[in-house]
């Protein structure tokens, strides 16, 4: 009898360890279960508040024409700049410089901007590398006053050479009186893209015309709007002249007659859209962005 106790006391005390074995593993499990869901809540809280500040380099243009590092990198995903205060305010960048940016206007595909006064107010402008220039000949520079048809005039006649162009980043839209990045010779005042003339009355086809407007967009990826119309902007007795357009829209010419007047777009902005080209290289870019995200551990 008494070998029957022992061995029901040794029974039961193997059934009392494994019931504890089994509680202590079920209590670490809640434990560890409980931690790992507050560290969640507290890195999710830390996922939605942080960003990581990109660096200059993520930003440019890589020499080996490598765009994945483009863009503002954050833990949820990545950002693209879309105007030169979103560069200077998000990576804290203040060099004045050329950069990639994804405006809304182009349905997120990317153009090569000039960034300038990254410091104070950052502003957005087209570099232009080939000859964009603008005469402006008017009642300052006739040979004799009211005298019309003069061949020859007092040197030099106003101009503007425009080495890059002022935007509104919103609508890709040019500020042609913007003369930040502009040399003039004498007090030119019309905007990018308008000439004028003043030599006489358009009916008048004798008349040597000193006006002469030169655009060319190649190299930015970009042209203007190739339904924009091109004619007389103001004035008296005017109209263009020569108007000659490129076959892929990248340059444009043209001379104005008038006593006195301007010629230049009518009544609408000058806007830039990017070229098919363009279009075709930033679609492969915005296809890569699209299902690319970043995690930082």
């Amino acid at each position: 009898m008494d070998g029957f106790q022992d061995l029901m006391r040794r029974e039961s005390c193997k059934l009392s360890t494994k019931h504890c074995v089994f509680v202590s593993i079920l209590g670490f499990l809640l434990v560890l279960g409980l931690g790992i869901f507050t560290s969640s809540l507290a890195y999710l809280h830390k996922y939605d508040r942080d960003r990581v500040n990109p660096s200059s380099e993520m930003l440019k243009e890589s020499v080996s024409g490598d765009f994945t590092t483009q863009g503002i990198v954050t833990e949820r995903m990545i950002q693209m700049p879309q105007t030169c205060s979103d560069i200077a305010g998000c990576s804290r960048i203040a060099k004045d410089g050329e950069y990639w940016l994804y405006p809304a206007v182009t349905n997120g595909k990317r153009v090569k901007i000039y960034c300038h006064d990254m410091q104070t107010n950052p502003k957005e402008y087209v570099t232009l590398k080939y000859e964009n220039s603008f005469v402006q000949h008017d009642n300052s520079n006739w040979l004799s006053k009211y005298k019309r048809c003069t061949s020859t005039f007092r040197p030099p006649l106003k101009k503007a050479v425009f080495l890059k162009v002022a935007i509104n980043i919103k609508d890709m839209s040019v500020n042609g009186k913007d003369y930040t990045f502009a040399v003039r010779t004498g007090n030119f005042s019309l905007s990018f893209g308008q000439t004028a003339d003043c030599a006489g009355e358009r009916w008048i086809k004798n008349c040597s015309r000193f006006s002469r407007a030169k655009i060319n967009t190649h190299g930015t990826g970009m042209i203007f709007d190739p339904t924009l119309v091109f004619g007389k902007a103001g004035g008296w007795e005017t109209d263009i002249l020569d108007f000659q357009r490129s076959a892929d829209g990248a340059e444009m010419s043209f001379r104005c007659r008038g006593w006195c007047g301007w010629c230049g777009p009518i009544e609408e902005k000058m806007k830039f859209i990017l070229t098919s080209e363009a279009g075709e290289a930033s679609k492969l870019v915005g296809l890569f962005y699209e299902f690319v995200s970043v995690e930082i551990w």
